[in-house]
């Protein structure tokens, strides 16, 4: 009897095991599964702008990563770099216009900041030989 009693508390004890074991693994999947759908943090080494995607998937960025939940993210990310690249294309054409404007404006400073420049240098060039003529007589006196 005792010998039975012994087997059947063994046998309830790896059940428990088991289910516990079970219930983490359940746990870990759903972690892997939520950082799949928002597309980054944790998993598999990070990297790339967001860090890495949930499971396997570092390195990859915004696209979510691990098979899971990655890709409804994807089609979204891919959608959004389109209409990016449609707002960017129109604000360019608009740019050059103002830009013509612009140098105009810039090449007239430049030739104000060139004078300018030429003056400083020549005053240094005079406070240059200045101080040698000063160094000169001082050595003359020694």
């Amino acid at each position: 009897m005792i010998i039975i009693m012994i087997i059947i508390i063994i046998i309830i004890i790896i059940i428990i095991i088991i289910i516990i074991i079970i219930i983490i693994i359940i746990i870990i999947i759903i972690i892997i599964i939520i950082l799949c759908i928002r597309g980054g943090g944790g998993g598999g080494g990070g990297g790339g702008r967001r860090g890495g995607g949930g499971g396997g998937g570092g390195g990859r960025g915004r696209r979510g990563g691990g098979g899971r939940g990655g890709g409804e993210e994807e089609e979204e990310e891919e959608e959004r770099r389109r209409r990016r690249k449609r707002r960017r294309r129109r604000r360019r054409r608009r740019r050059r216009r103002r830009r013509r404007r612009r140098r105009r404006r810039r090449r007239r400073r430049r030739k104000k900041k060139k004078e300018e420049e030429e003056e400083e240098e020549e005053e240094e060039e005079e406070e240059k030989k200045k101080k040698k003529k000063k160094r000169r007589r001082w050595e003359d006196e020694i």
